[in-house]
């Protein structure tokens, strides 16, 4: 049996999780894009890099760590969408467990770039600040070695992470979703559709690169991504909270029997 529904007391809960997930993507991304310019710092040297960080300030670890509480509180808010996919009383499915999978594989390793950011940014910065000794020998270690890092954990998390696991999950429960036919079929297109640019986001691990030279369909599905994730969880959990109290407010059928006894013996 599908258990995934909230009971009317949690609703709350639930709607405080999916907007606190939108709010830390949207703020976190919209600093690092728009105010420190983060993502186009990739091709400068250390000591560059080294400045821009300690020019930063504070700013630059909280939109970062504002995305590590987004990335991380995907799972609770996929968890309560993909519950929702499924029509309360319906035997779960296998695609609903394999779902499931999805989330919590994608949990393992969604923040372990950010993680590793906030870690290893205050070493570079002090490292390679202006007047910091450093050889260039050392210099060049600390750039190969950083780079490494660098690629490997922003590969794991975004590529794996959010591209084929996200990606995946985002196809399996739009088509749980049109079939079923819980949600829209227009939000289960959307959730397919979006889920298939992820899928596709992540060709480059394979040779495959679809979205080169500045294409600006990645930059649209890191904004459809999260905007469906806050309108299909919010429809979820009003949805979720309204079965449950249904049931509550239904007498049981022992409760109904005994009520028509009543009234045949009165």
């Amino acid at each position: 049996m599908n258990t995934n529904r909230q009971s009317p007391s949690l609703a709350p809960v639930g709607y405080a999780l999916v907007i606190l997930f939108s709010a830390s993507m949207a703020i976190g991304f919209a600093v690092l894009f728009g105010v420190l310019d983060f993502f186009n710092q990739d091709s400068s040297g250390m000591a560059q890099f080294a400045r821009y960080i300690n020019a930063s300030g504070a700013l630059l670890p909280i939109a970062i760590s504002m995305l590590l509480v987004g990335y991380m509180l995907f799972a609770p808010v996929a968890l309560i969408i993909t519950g929702a996919s499924v029509p309360h009383g319906a035997r779960e499915s296998l695609s609903s467990q394999f779902g499931r999978g999805l989330i919590w594989a994608s949990l393992a390793l969604r923040p372990l770039w950010w993680a590793a950011l906030l870690l290893y940014m205050p070493v570079i910065g002090a490292t390679f600040a202006d007047g910091a000794n450093v050889s260039p020998v050392e210099a060049a270690s600390y750039g190969v070695s950083f780079t490494m890092l660098h690629t490997l954990l922003n590969t794991i998390t975004e590529d794996i992470g959010v591209n084929i696991l996200g990606g995946a999950w985002f196809v399996l429960v739009g088509a749980m979703m049109w079939r079923h036919a819980t949600f829209h079929k227009g939000i289960a297109v959307s959730g397919i559709v979006i889920g298939a640019v992820y899928l596709l986001s992540a060709g480059e691990l394979f040779g495959l690169n679809a979205f080169a030279g500045g294409n600006p369909i990645p930059i649209f599905v890191s904004i459809a991504g999260p905007l469906w994730l806050l309108v299909t969880g919010l429809i979820a959990v009003r949805r979720s909270s309204h079965t449950a109290s249904g049931l509550n407010s239904t007498p049981s059928a022992s409760t109904r029997a005994a009520a028509g006894l009543a009234e045949a013996s009165a």
